[in-house]
């Protein structure tokens, strides 16, 4: 199933009654909420007999026993919603969820009604996320801006906390600069600059950042929407999926073998083109590029990022291992070419000295760019350079190494089969994530 259809699903469980009201099904309140069907229907039902803590909550705010017996087989009501999402998102102790408080927040934002519009909408024909196209403008340059309640609903946080990473990077504010605003910093971005996006919204390539961040490198604040939102964007990038929320083009998953076609005219502005899409005249039909097109762009991308850098010890080891970095992205950019290009890797790793390649364990090379091995893990994942292995045996690795993985890695056999990396990894590590989350093309 394509991240399109996974992106919402919750609107199949809504239904309309004819005085206007939303109701939505025992599954579809539970799910979010963030708790079980069950628990959600054993409370409806306790009305008849000794109500617990939420039926009494439900009855003090003037539902009656009857309707409420009558919600755990027809359905929930909008505002019995109001009253479920406030119930687990703040007064259920233990029982709390994340889901439920977001959910209760989105009810005082907004209203129920407007709340169950968009969860409606939220699995239409382009899976737009509540609302966000509202929240998306486009500059006279090309950039998307999104807003600061926008980028906060994708990433799953409150919007008081990303201002509050805004404002450590202001230098007159005497903050310490947080990890998500050097992230962006990173990206070159000044810190008076980024301080400016809880008023003037936050340019593309930084919402990549924000939603990066909160997908892994939160910690115990990384949140599933984030991640979710993440792994769209990644089949394109940040600034086509903003084009595509306003309706300026569409986007369709690569594993869908259909041409793009451009919506009708909207009474939208002119936007320059920018590197990386054109928008296109009505009725006229988008180029079509090949595979080859393709592979040429992403090697020109990889020798531009590369072109200062020195990666080996020698002139000719230095060619060998940008060879190497290139037609890995290639191969990940363009799977068609993946096996023509095999060949071509095997070649270029024959070129080096194996007894020259020193490895380490993920915990080492992690320490060296100031992260866990957990997480060190993670961004080789990301990179496509390994994949977990779901069922290990006893004595075999947790990780697999991928085709592009193979040239920087060896399985340590005397160390109950670990993987290992060559240092060199740690010198493309950067590039080639930047290369991958598109923002060297942005």
């Amino acid at each position: 199933m394509s991240n399109i259809v996974q992106f919402k699903k919750i609107a199949d469980e809504i239904s309309t009654r004819e005085d206007g009201t939303e109701v939505i099904s025992v599954v579809g309140a539970a799910r979010l909420t963030g708790v079980s069907a069950e628990a959600v229907r054993q409370s409806l039902r306790s009305v008849n007999q000794k109500p617990n803590k939420l039926a009494k909550k439900l009855m003090e705010e003037g539902f009656s026993s009857v309707n409420l017996s009558a919600m755990h087989r027809e359905g929930v009501t909008d505002e019995a919603m109001v009253v479920i999402a406030r119930y687990y998102g703040y007064q259920a102790g233990q029982f709390c969820k994340p889901k439920a408080k977001r959910l209760s927040e989105q009810f005082d934002k907004l209203g129920s009604k407007a709340v169950f519009h968009q969860l409606k909408g939220a699995t239409a024909e382009q899976q737009k996320p509540v609302a966000i196209a509202d929240e998306i403008t486009i500059r006279e340059d090309g950039v998307a801006i999104v807003s600061v309640r926008g980028a906060a609903r994708l990433a799953g946080v409150h919007e008081s906390t990303l201002r509050e990473h805004f404002s450590s990077a202001c230098p007159s504010a005497g903050l310490s600069l947080s990890r998500l605003a050097e992230m962006i910093t990173n990206k070159g971005f000044e810190g008076a600059g980024i301080n400016q996006f809880s008023e003037q919204g936050i340019p593309d390539i930084a919402l990549g950042e924000i939603l990066k961040y909160y997908a892994y490198e939160a910690g115990a604040r990384c949140t599933e929407e984030a991640k979710r939102t993440l792994s769209f964007m990644d089949e394109f990038n940040v600034r086509v999926w903003c084009y595509s929320m306003k309706g300026m083009v569409e986007v369709k998953s690569p594993t869908q073998q259909q041409q793009p076609q451009l919506p009708e005219p909207q009474p939208e502005p002119q936007i320059p083109p920018t590197p990386e899409l054109e928008v296109l005249p009505p009725q006229q039909q988008p180029e079509v590029v090949t595979s080859v097109e393709k592979a040429r762009q992403v090697h020109g991308v990889v020798a531009d990022l590369l072109k200062n850098v020195q990666l080996g010890q020698t002139p000719q080891e230095d060619n060998v291992l940008k060879a190497q970095v290139a037609v890995s992205a290639i191969q990940a950019h363009c799977p068609e070419l993946a096996n023509a290009l095999n060949p071509v890797k095997d070649a270029l790793a024959n070129t080096t000295a194996p007894e020259d390649v020193t490895y380490f364990t993920p915990t080492v090379l992690g320490e060296r760019l100031g992260m866990s091995a957990r997480a060190f893990n993670k961004r080789l994942k990301q990179m496509g350079l390994q994949v977990e292995n779901d069922n290990p045996t006893k004595g075999e690795s947790a990780w697999l190494p991928t085709e592009a993985g193979k040239a920087f890695s060896v399985m340590d056999v005397g160390s109950d089969n670990r993987l290992v990396w060559s240092v060199r990894v740690l010198e493309l590590f950067d590039r080639v994530l930047e290369l991958f989350d598109g923002a060297a093309t942005a």
